[in-house]
């Protein structure tokens, strides 16, 4: 949520500079680009944002009306993990600062956009690192509360031989995969957060050298047969 209302701060300081500069004709263009620009990059796959991201680096190049818009493109850019996407806004900027595509009065105003743009995205991350970090710590103290409750009040369940290098928590995530359920349902059973599900059946299918969630489900159905074989 911060996020979307740091982008509408961003985006309402970009309008006010181009209002001052661009005739009420462009400025409309520029006004919808920003928004289509804003839900591509909040609603469409992560493709087509890396793709929408690099377009819209060049646009300033080509039409250099519109390089004030480079401060929203900076703060979602710097959101990326790959430092190539958060860079390429600099790229363009300093293109256009050097080969003198924007006049001076908008490079001015420009670069100190792109300075906030760049101190709010550097909050959120930080923010958003410190929340990330919070939720590992929940989900380990979980774990090991769990964990010490089932040794002290269950027995233990007969564990399948082809599963016998995973961890109890391990062994019951792959329970509930083989039931069908998605990662949010199993992690509201187990009270995980989704991302520590997410790293747990990575875990698991590393482990056990496969490459999806059905061979999961295969692999510990056929356990169970075995297991019943024997018995």
């Amino acid at each position: 949520m911060h996020t979307l209302i740091d982008e509408i701060i961003i985006l309402a300081l970009c309008v006010a500079l181009l209002a001052g500069t661009l005739p009420s004709s462009l400025g409309v263009v520029a006004l919808l680009s920003a928004i289509i620009f804003i839900c591509i990059c909040w609603l469409a796959p992560h493709k087509v944002q890396v793709f929408t991201l690099i377009i819209s680096c060049l646009c300033p190049l080509v039409f250099s009306q519109f390089a004030p818009l480079l401060a929203l493109i900076a703060y979602v850019s710097l959101h990326e993990h790959s430092w190539t996407l958060r860079l390429l806004w600099v790229a363009s900027l300093i293109t256009a600062t050097i080969m003198g595509f924007t006049s001076l009065q908008a490079l001015i105003p420009t670069w100190l956009l792109c300075g906030v743009s760049t101190l709010l995205a550097i909050r959120d991350i930080r923010s958003n690192s410190e929340l990330a970090g919070l939720k590992f710590a929940y989900d380990d103290i979980r774990e090991r509360y769990l964990s010490q409750q089932n040794n002290a009040h269950t027995p233990s369940k007969p564990q399948l031989d082809c599963f016998s290098d995973l961890t109890k928590r391990e062994l019951a995530v792959v329970r509930l995969v083989a039931q069908g359920k998605d990662n949010h349902e199993i992690a509201a059973e187990l009270f995980l957060s989704e991302g520590t599900i997410r790293n747990h059946i990575s875990s698991i299918l590393a482990k056990q050298n496969l490459t999806n969630r059905t061979q999961l489900a295969v692999a510990y159905y056929q356990g169970l047969s075995e297991q019943s074989d024997n018995f």
